[in-house]
């Protein structure tokens, strides 16, 4: 409760409240008086004009870094007499937000009490007051005794195993620009590898058909995401350079997840505030590696940044459940599932975006896949087949939105599917790092059966 209300006032104000007490009366000032005088201040900071802050331009885009914060906030504690930490920058990251947090951090919504600078202003001395114990006071200060234990001696009924519902999906594949072109080519049994386009890199020049060959590929086919590069930064309020210096990765995940929103019925926007969490399958990709010297800068840095992978739908939509990228190689995707849907039993989040991403825009990643002898030479997979030989690497990005089954039944959300078991363990030691174990892999199929069996 301390924590909640930081201020003396305001904890007197919360007191008063629970034990229907008048307010001591102090001075206050306007909240648009106190927007007004942190704009004054900022500015003065920042070496601008207070003409030129925008109240809802974020505090960097201002061109605040860790020492302005310090100093600023030091200035506003000793104007209005609070204590703030220098963290709550970031937690209130523009002029109109951070204002409202100053209100707030004195108990009051739309006024603030002031420290008076009037050396000779006449002092306000405190209203004594009897505070009484309520039977709501009485209730919250008694000491409660412990409930008797009641021991069932009947076997209690198994549990219904917990389900989660998925309710909106989106995604981009090889030749497919949404869905519905994906299971059209699943329906035709269409072949969407291709031979790998020149605007990835010069096949020609990274290219051998001997293994062995040093800084060379086996395989000469992938499956290319064509639309790649194609995205509207403004409509996520980027800016064009930074756009430009975000892992195509980023920005693929980031429309996904919007789409996969959408999917469901449901506009992102709306989402504001609500406790969905975000979890993407992803690794570093390659895309720094083209920037050259653009790539020495802030924005490349959180451009290329995995852990900013998933933050980007939750930061454009405010949203505060758990965000998280994981890599676990191949399976990546499928543990980003299943840490979803622990989140959502385990109440951490109320919905969730799962999914996952892979781009490769350079030779580099290819050619090292292919010195391991992971890839096929022949450009195809022969799955469940003795002809197999390796692998080809492919493109995609997919998100799914996750809701508890019950509570999408009970608000008539579109239930696409039903994930009704899942798990993750590691394989332990094999015949190499890279190698599977069947073994470990039957074991974690049988513990998910009955784990999650009726």
């Amino acid at each position: 409760m301390i924590y909640r209300y930081p201020q003396l006032t305001a904890f007197a104000e919360f007191i008063a409240g629970l034990v229907n007490l008048k307010p001591t009366a102090l001075p206050t000032l306007a909240s648009d008086d106190v927007l007004t005088q942190l704009r004054q201040t900022l500015a003065a900071e920042l070496y601008l004009v207070a003409e030129q802050v925008d109240d809802h331009a974020a505090f960097i885009d201002l061109g605040m870094d860790s020492i302005s914060a310090v100093t600023w906030i030091r200035k506003i504690n000793k104007q209005f007499g609070l204590d703030l930490g220098a963290t709550s920058i970031y937690s209130h990251p523009n002029l109109r937000a951070f204002t409202a947090f100053v209100c707030a951090s004195c108990g009051q919504d739309s006024v603030l009490t002031l420290e008076s600078d009037n050396e000779h202003a006449t002092p306000v001395e405190p209203i004594p007051t009897e505070v009484k114990l309520t039977p709501q006071l009485m209730r919250v200060f008694s000491t409660q005794t412990a409930p008797p234990v009641v021991t069932n001696t009947t076997k209690p009924d198994k549990p219904t195993p917990p389900a989660i519902a998925v309710i909106g999906m989106a995604g981009q594949f090889p030749q497919a620009e949404n869905l519905a072109a994906y299971w059209q080519h699943l329906a035709e049994g269409n072949d969407c590898v291709i031979e790998i386009p020149a605007e990835r890199f010069d096949l020609h020049a990274y290219y051998h058909p001997d293994r062995q060959k040093p800084g060379k590929t086996v395989c000469p086919r992938m499956g290319v995401l064509t639309t790649a590069a194609l995205f509207d930064p403004l409509f996520f309020n980027i800016s064009p350079f930074e756009a430009e210096l975000m892992d195509p990765q980023q920005r693929l995940f980031l429309m996904a997840s919007w789409q996969c929103i959408e999917n469901a019925g449901i506009n992102p926007l709306t989402l504001s505030g609500q406790a969905c969490g975000v979890f993407v399958g992803c690794e570093e990709g390659d895309y720094a590696k083209l920037l050259d010297e653009q790539g020495l800068t802030a924005s490349a840095l959180l451009g290329e940044s995995p852990a900013l992978l998933p933050a980007r739908i939750a930061y454009y939509l405010n949203l505060k459940g758990p965000c998280l990228a994981i890599d676990t190689a191949c399976s990546s995707a499928l543990v980003a599932l299943a840490q979803a849907c622990d989140s959502l039993l385990l109440g951490h989040c109320d919905l969730a975006i799962a999914g996952g991403v892979y781009v490769i825009t350079g030779p580099e990643i290819h050619v090292k896949m292919s010195q391991s002898g992971m890839l096929s030479p022949d450009g195809r997979c022969y799955a469940f087949d003795s002809r197999a030989n390796g692998f080809v690497p492919g493109e995609g990005v997919g998100a799914v939105l996750l809701k508890r089954l019950d509570e999408a039944e009970r608000d008539g959300d579109p239930i696409i599917g039903v994930v009704r078991g899942w798990g993750v363990n590691q394989d332990g030691k094999t015949n190499g790092i890279t190698a599977p174990n069947p073994e470990a892999q039957a074991d974690l199929i049988k513990q998910v059966q009955q784990r999650f069996s009726a």
